[in-house]
Order: structure tokens, then C-alpha cells, then sequence
């Protein structure tokens, strides 16, 4: 382990169920508050799965994910785990949309530019052994990356 026992949080199995639960939950899931699922689809915080279309993850993938817009900073930090092919990885990713450079002053492009991106940015789909990502405008090329010991390289071209 990287961080020595008596650092460690002292997390219960009730707390890791919790954790689980509420990082992993789609909207429509939740009993308080109930999300209107139109609005609050299930992709919705969920920045790699968007789609404008379906808004709904791939069949078996669920996301733990913690989302942020702050300072001009769109950032999604996601482990996630596609349990029908048995692949889980890390990913992550910001974007920062603050023309003017100035922090705190409310004008950033969080619409304009910051969620048009978020959403064809990336768009990720998951294999067995191997996790394919590609950009709006890649729709015929992907990069291929494969899941080698336990770890994901970009596999050759």
C-alpha cells in the first residue's frame, strides 16, 4: 500500500457502501431529491459517456465519478468499471475555458466552449482487454488502447 496504516482513513464496509452508492448513482436512482430523468438523464454527470442521443451508458458500465466546474475549469476524475466485459480503469480529464485569464470574476465559457466540448471531446468504449477512444471529428479513427499486466498501453497502430 502507498500510504502507511496509520494514515489511512478508517472507512467502515457501511462507508465504502456509501461511497459506492452516491458516486455511481444515476439520477434517476436517487430518492432525495428525484430528478426529473428528461432533464437529469443518466449520462448527465457522467462527462466521457455523454450523448446527445441515447444518454444512457453502455449496457454493464458504471461510472464512480466526481465532477467539478470551478474557475473556469471543467474536470471529471472517473474509475470506472464495465462489469459485463470485466474491464475498470482510470480516467480523467480538464478543460479550462477562461479566455480572459482573470479568476473569480464569473465570466468563463462554461456553455460556449466548455460543454460543446465536454461533449465530443471523448467518447470511450470498452472491450474486453481493451479501452477505444476517439474525438468527434475521429469518427473513423480511434486510438487503441490495450490493457497489458494490469496496466493500458496505446497499442500499435
Amino acid at each position: 500500500m502507498s500510504v502507511p496504516v496509520k494514515q489511512r482513513f478508517d472507512l467502515t464496509k457501511d462507508d465504502y457502501s456509501f461511497l459506492y452508492q452516491y458516486l455511481s448513482q444515476f439520477p434517476g436512482e436517487t430518492n432525495y431529491p428525484k430528478y426529473d430523468g428528461t432533464q437529469y438523464y443518466d449520462s448527465y454527470v457522467k462527462f466521457f459517456f455523454q450523448d446527445s442521443l441515447h444518454h444512457q451508458l453502455p449496457e454493464g458500465v458504471r461510472v464512480f465519478n466526481k465532477v467539478g466546474w470551478a474557475y473556469g475549469f471543467l474536470t471529471d476524475a472517473s474509475y470506472v468499471a464495465d462489469f459485463k466485459n470485466k474491464v475498470e480503469f482510470l480516467l480523467s480529464a480538464t478543460v479550462y475555458v477562461n479566455s480572459d485569464g482573470i479568476l473569480n470574476d464569473n465570466k468563463y465559457e462554461y456553455e460556449s466552449v466548455g460543454h460543446p466540448q465536454r461533449r465530443t471531446v471523448i467518447f470511450v468504449s470498452v472491450g474486453t482487454n481493451y479501452l477505444s477512444i476517439r474525438t468527434d471529428s475521429q469518427k473513423k479513427k480511434r486510438t487503441r488502447f490495450e490493457c497489458v499486466s494490469n496496466s493500458i498501453r496505446k497499442a500499435a497502430e
